[in-house]
């Protein structure tokens, strides 16, 4: 478990992390002065509480999504997720249904892949990118997106970004148990 009520400072970048009167832990990056890019929440129910704050998307790199992950004590649930997803999906479909959300998938003409988390009737919960410069994170619920490690593992793995993610995380959470 992080210490809450910290910040870390990385080059421009700064994860803040806060405890909240829930008991729950957020973890959000800010970019340049005090601007906020992204912000993450375990909720009491074992939710992933998304809050991407740029506008149309941000973008963030791996080793910034492992730390927010590790810094919200997520990052052993995703780990876990990403396995169980690998067990049981292909990466070759172009949609994917889990429970009451789908996944869909598209390729652009440069081969980059988009994996689109959606609700219902395809209302959007979020959108992940693998970019040149990382992640390209996208989330479409008015005010925050609420879903499952599962779903975020899932979603991940049809971006390719679940092996850079699963590197990151490892390192992050190496780093951290030697201090």
């Amino acid at each position: 478990m992080t210490s809450k009520n910290q910040r870390i400072h990385m080059g421009d970048h700064t994860i803040d992390v806060k405890a909240t009167k829930e008991g729950n832990v957020v973890a959000s990056l800010s970019s340049g002065l005090s601007f906020k890019v992204l912000e993450i929440e375990k909720t009491s129910k074992g939710e992933i509480r998304l809050k991407e704050m740029e506008l149309g998307s941000a973008h963030i790199s791996s080793e910034h999504l492992a730390l927010l992950l590790h810094h919200s004590d997520l990052a052993d649930d995703v780990l876990n997720s990403l396995e169980k997803v690998r067990q049981l999906m292909t990466k070759t479909v172009d949609s994917v249904q889990l429970g009451n959300r789908n996944i869909v998938v598209t390729v652009d003409k440069n081969g980059s892949k988009t994996a689109k988390l959606n609700s219902g009737n395809s209302f959007g919960v979020i959108e992940l990118e693998k970019t040149t410069n990382g992640i390209r994170l996208k989330e479409m619920e008015t005010g925050s997106a609420f879903l499952t490690p599962e779903e975020f593992a899932a979603v991940l793995f049809y971006a390719d970004l679940d092996e850079d993610l699963e590197s990151e995380i490892k390192k992050v959470k190496e780093f951290y148990s030697s201090k």
